[in-house]
């Protein structure tokens, strides 16, 4: 048997049933949830509990899933150009 997650809900008409789903899924809802409102991998780790690698894999898995957005580049900075020589199809005036 797998491990799940079990919670009472109230219905629209006012009667109660069982909510039950793996606990994987609870843990992804919990990590998409964290990784919406901008925490990295190590801070949800350290709400959860679990080693960042494990978040790690939970977002890359997420991410191929098409839970979670593409990562997007953290560079900040235009990367470096080498100083040398100007090329042929530099079009600077």
């Amino acid at each position: 048997m797998e491990p799940f997650e079990a919670k009472l809900e109230t219905l629209p008409d006012g009667t109660q049933a069982w909510a039950i789903r793996k606990v994987i899924d609870a843990t992804d809802a919990q990590i998409i949830e964290m990784h919406d409102l901008g925490m990295t991998a190590t801070e949800i780790a350290s709400d959860l509990g679990v080693n960042k690698s494990t978040v790690s894999r939970a977002i890359r898995r997420l991410r191929d899933e098409g839970k979670l957005p593409p990562e997007q580049s953290r560079r900040t900075k235009p990367k470096a150009t080498h100083s040398g020589a100007q090329g042929a199809d530099d079009d600077r005036d």
